[in-house]
C-alpha cells in the first residue's frame, strides 16, 4: 500500500513545455515520457523524479520505499532538433507497484540562466 506525505505536494506549472505518457507504455512499474520543449530556453532534464497521487482533489507526494536513501545519477538530456526528449522511468524501485488511482509524474530542470530553477512539468495518468 503507497503512503502519503501529509503536506500537499509543491507544483509551479512551466510555461511551453509539456509531458505525456507515450501510448501503450504505461504499466503499474513504469511508463515511456515524452517531453515537448517549446521554451526557446536551454533547459537540461535530469534523471530525478516524483510520482503525485490524487486524493479528494489535492495532489500528495508519495512516500519512497527506499527510506530516503535516494540517489540520482547527475546525467543531463536535452531536447532534440524536434523539441521532444524520450524518457523510460521505472519508479518500482523507488515506490513500489502502483495501486488503482491517479497520479502524476513530476519532473523538474535547469538551464544557464537559472540553474536551481523550480519550476516542473508533470503528466497525470491513472492506474486502473
Amino acid at each position: 500500500m503507497s503512503l502519503l506525505k501529509t503536506s500537499e505536494a509543491e507544483f509551479n506549472p512551466a510555461d511551453n513545455i509539456t509531458m505525456e505518457i507515450v501510448e501503450g507504455t504505461l504499466t503499474n512499474t513504469g511508463a515511456t515520457i515524452v517531453i515537448t520543449d517549446l521554451s526557446e530556453e536551454n533547459n537540461t532534464y535530469g534523471e530525478w523524479y516524483r510520482i503525485d497521487k490524487q486524493k479528494d482533489g489535492k495532489w500528495y507526494e508519495l512516500e519512497d520505499i527506499v527510506a530516503g536513501d535516494v540517489g540520482w545519477h547527475a546525467i543531463g538530456h536535452l531536447v532534440g532538433e524536434d523539441n521532444t526528449l524520450t524518457m523510460e522511468v521505472d519508479w518500482e524501485w523507488l515506490y513500489g507497484p502502483l495501486e488503482k488511482g491517479k497520479y502524476r509524474i513530476v519532473k523538474g530542470f535547469s538551464n544557464e540562466k537559472n540553474p536551481y530553477t523550480n519550476r516542473h512539468i508533470a503528466a497525470e495518468f491513472t492506474i486502473e
